[in-house]
């Protein structure tokens, strides 16, 4: 299964930012990584210091 990466981040993004619960795909670790990695890019400074 391949993964779009940038759309999970902004879906991520845009429920997080309405309250609403989110469920990830199932993943391997780098995947994660991978994720976790593009949702650092655009993150605000306050959202980082948390």
């Amino acid at each position: 299964m391949k993964l779009d990466f940038i759309r999970l981040a902004n879906d991520m993004r845009c429920a997080h930012t309405q309250g609403v619960p989110f469920r990830l795909p199932a993943m391997t670790m780098r995947d994660l990584g991978t994720l976790l990695a593009l949702l650092m890019i655009d993150a605000p400074a306050s959202t980082l210091l948390h």
